[in-house]
């Protein structure tokens, strides 16, 4: 797969802010969601409020605590966000860490009308949290963009630890190269100093890209 000198930590994290920037619109929906329907639920209260009677006084206990799950989901959704900042140790399988990079490219996915497909789950792995997903994200985040438009990058684990994302037409139309990312797209050079620094080994193939994570055996 392929190498060079070991960047820094200083490279290692401007790169990541760029690709947590990609993510961000997702991330922020996520967090304000919670928050725009505890709102509405609050102003539904306040119109329950001012019809007296029992029933009116039952569905406002109702719409309470809503509210207040609503608020506990909004916290738990910005403790959520710290997370991408500090690395907390936390082991996840490798097949969250993957479903949950491939939704946070949704964005791009909407705006050029591509696709990512899971074939099927990476057998059962445990990743560090905080490094895999800056990796996947990169790694998937570069494939969106060199996919030709209207592609589908198809995701599988030939073996434990490797993913393995081959592109394809979604139309039978022929699959022309487009390998060069969007202007403000993660590079594959990023991609790849990003993946040593964290361990992982990345390779691009003539059809689609390989991810390795740390500790699965070569072939």
């Amino acid at each position: 797969m392929e190498g060079g000198a070991n960047p820094s930590g200083r490279v290692a994290q401007a790169i990541q802010f760029k690709v947590l920037g990609h993510a961000f619109p997702v991330l922020r929906h996520d967090a304000i969601k919670p928050i725009s329907n505890a709102k509405l639920a609050t102003a539904m209260m306040a119109q329950k409020a001012a019809r007296p009677g029992a029933a009116q006084d039952e569905r406002a206990r109702e719409l309470l605590a809503d509210v207040d799950g609503l608020l506990d989901e909004g916290v738990e959704a910005f403790r959520r966000l710290d997370a991408w900042l500090r690395d907390d140790a936390e082991q996840v399988p490798l097949a969250q860490a993957l479903g949950e990079s491939s939704r946070l490219v949704f964005t791009r996915l909407l705006l050029s009308g591509k696709r990512i497909r899971l074939a099927h789950q990476p057998e059962p792995l445990q990743v560090a949290r905080f490094p895999a997903r800056y990796v996947l994200l990169a790694w998937l985040l570069h494939a969106v963009d060199a996919m030709p438009p209207g592609g589908e990058l198809v995701l599988a684990s030939p073996r434990t630890g490797l993913i393995q994302g081959t592109t394809g037409p979604r139309d039978g139309s022929a699959n022309g190269d487009a390998r060069s990312p969007a202007a403000d797209g993660v590079l594959w050079s990023e991609v790849e100093d990003l993946a040593r620094f964290h361990g992982w080994a990345v390779e691009r193939q003539d059809q689609g890209w390989i991810a390795q994570a740390p500790g699965a055996a070569a072939a």
